[in-house]
């Protein structure tokens, strides 16, 4: 089934890149502790971005020196290729229809960022320098739900904090036919109330 889903792809480029700065303060702040969620709806399909700094899931933001640390990242990447697992919907049901996983410590990101990466590391060398080597590594998930009835859906509860307890707090914003919604989930809250979006 192809997916008529450029209005709500751009709409969450649109949310993305309005995103994109307080992000990327907190990316190079290198921020430990905090990720992002972005969420979109269009019809009945449910849009969701998932972005982290890697130290947040294994524990480093270098390139993997150990096969421990191998498999540190293999083995988040399979439990946030289950998106299934990581949320639990209330009101109607949606699955998993797709999920795609960009990092910059597998080779696929790394092609696709190579040119970047020059350009990255010629304005920002008294950075890395004053970090010895310590990169700031991240990994962004990007998954489609299909939702039965989506008008219905009343929450979300987000696993991914009681998957990796080095994530403190997930900033959440979400756009959907009624408007636009922000969020924090933390310790004490990990459910998404989507009534002010639906």
């Amino acid at each position: 089934m192809k997916y008529q889903a450029l209005p709500a792809i751009t709409l969450c480029l649109t949310t993305s890149l309005s995103l994109h700065a307080a992000t990327e303060r907190d990316l190079d702040s290198h921020v430990h502790g905090g990720a992002s969620l972005n969420m979109a709806i269009d019809d009945n399909t449910l849009f969701v971005e998932f972005e982290s700094p890697w130290v947040n899931l294994v524990g480093f933001e270098h390139e993997p020196s150990t096969e421990e640390q191998e498999a540190a990242i293999a083995e988040s990447i399979q439990r946030l290729q289950e998106g299934g697992t990581l949320f639990a919907f209330a009101g109607t049901q949606c699955e998993l229809h797709e999920t795609v996983v960009e990092s910059s410590m597998n080779s696929e990101h790394e092609e696709h960022d190579a040119d970047h990466d020059s350009d990255h590391d010629s304005d920002h060398d008294s950075d890395h320098e004053e970090h010895e080597g310590g990169e700031h590594s991240e990994i962004v998930v990007s998954y489609v739900f299909d939702c039965a009835d989506i008008s219905k859906l009343e929450t979300i509860d987000v696993e991914l904090q009681s998957v990796w307890s080095g994530i403190d707090d997930i900033d959440v914003q979400i756009v959907g036919p009624q408007g636009q919604s922000s969020t924090e989930l933390g310790a004490d809250n990990k459910t998404v109330d989507m009534a002010s979006v639906l």
